[in-house]
């Protein structure tokens, strides 16, 4: 039975180890980032998502779960009518849960990775609020500023490495069967996993989820990387068991 070795957030790991589970894998997980909310400037903030709502040609641009939920919890404080509001999106997750709250939004653009959005919104709007982590990718805010865009940061939650990470990822490798395959799905858990210096089983394998976390990847000598077509859990295990069997 070949080892999936998940990196995300204790409560993301549960979430997305079914898909795994149910092609055979024995799944361990070692989270090696946890997200802290940080609370934003209120007058930053007000006067940025006044300014969206008023300009026709503007929009709010979320990249991830964790920041949709964020803005979702801070949209009702706003001084503004949330179906005014226009969005950029990274995944179908999080447009669904836009949608769930707020089913008459306007999504402008949903994509299902950052290169595909550049591609989608040529020109971007002149004006793009971003909710993001403190330790956002470049790549994405460079494209959209070589666009012509005034791309305005807004942080709002905080990518760290858990205090027991290194105890649950060496007692993870120590559980693990071969073939091991480690699944990332972040920059940040990538960067958190290198950190730590692990001693892994020879003939370890790398998994990313999509072509930002892979990039990160062979940004740290990893050359060989398996990335699904399109960036979901479950096409990431089958490319991973498509790999492992052959």
């Amino acid at each position: 039975m070949p080892t999936l070795l998940l990196t995300r957030t204790s409560q993301e790991n549960q979430r997305v180890g079914e898909y795994f589970q149910q092609r055979g894998f024995q799944v361990l997980a070692a989270p090696m980032i946890e997200l802290l909310p940080i609370p934003p400037s209120y007058s930053m903030l007000q006067h940025w998502v006044a300014e969206a709502a008023a300009e026709a040609d503007s929009a709010i641009l979320l990249t991830s779960i964790t920041a949709t939920s964020q803005w979702l919890r801070l949209l009702p404080d706003l001084p503004v009518e949330a179906t005014r509001l226009r969005y950029l999106i990274v995944g179908e997750r999080s447009a669904g849960l836009l949608r769930q709250h707020y089913p008459s939004c306007q999504i402008v653009s949903i994509a299902a990775s950052a290169t595909e959005l550049l591609r989608h919104i040529q020109p971007p709007p002149a004006t793009i609020l971003y909710p993001c982590s403190t330790q956002r990718r470049d790549e994405l805010v460079v494209g959209l500023r070589s666009g012509g865009a005034e791309v305005v940061e807004l942080p709002i939650y905080q990518p760290q490495l858990p205090a027991n990470a290194a105890h649950q990822l060496r007692d993870a490798l120590l559980a693990a069967n071969s073939p091991l395959c480690i699944a990332f799905f972040s920059p940040s858990a990538v960067v958190n996993f290198i950190s730590l210096q692990p001693k892994l089983p020879r003939g370890a394998i790398f998994a990313a989820v999509g072509s930002t976390t892979a990039e990160a990847l062979r940004d740290h000598g990893i050359t060989e990387v398996i990335v699904p077509a399109q960036p979901n859990p479950a096409m990431l295990a089958d490319a991973i068991l498509e790999v492992i069997q052959q």
